[in-house]
């Protein structure tokens, strides 16, 4: 007995000290305010830790709809234009889930707004492929260039051709007037 109990104290310490580095990421992704500050205070650095697939903090946040762990991130001053693996930013994330508010926050807290992924995708193709025109607006307000390309060669304004929405494509007219 004391064997088996000795095997299970060993694992499940392991188990926790693997658990470690991802802390700040299971704060993030909860949103456990109390937990991001306190580990926070403990390490600084951690705010721009780097996680699976290139996740910050700040994207999962995002991801996640944690407002208020997107809001102490951004007082921190964390990067708020850094990729995941994909190429990803918080802002593509914020636009892919819709939020708004989210969109707004990480505009204000200096989020390139023309940065591409991977694919060569900005957060305007993706709100113009999802049909969200407030974020497309608020992109376009902000400078947003609905011409420029993604890999394939497509812009924003020619996904809103090929899909035939009118009201998008007199939007991105309005914003490319503006180049």
């Amino acid at each position: 007995m004391k064997q088996i109990l000795t095997i299970v104290l060993t694992f499940f310490s392991f188990s926790l000290m693997a658990q470690e580095g991802d802390d700040i990421f299971e704060a993030c992704r909860s949103g456990n305010l109390a937990e991001v500050k306190a580990m926070y205070n403990k390490d600084p650095d951690t705010l721009n830790s780097v996680g699976y697939k290139g996740y910050t903090p700040l994207i999962l946040a995002v991801y996640n709809n944690r407002p208020e762990i997107v809001d102490f991130l951004l007082s921190k001053k964390v990067d708020v234009n850094t990729k995941a693996n994909s190429g990803n930013t918080a802002l593509i994330g914020a636009t892919l889930r819709g939020y708004v508010y989210l969109v707004d926050k990480l505009i204000k807290a200096g989020a390139d707004i023309n940065q591409q992924n991977n694919d060569g995708a900005t957060a305007l193709t993706f709100a113009v492929n999802f049909g969200n025109t407030t974020i497309a607006e608020a992109l376009i307000d902000m400078g947003a260039n609905p011409h420029l390309a993604d890999n394939s060669g497509k812009s924003p304004h020619d996904y809103a051709v090929f899909e035939e929405n009118q009201t998008m494509i007199d939007l991105l007219k309005k914003g490319g007037s503006k180049q």
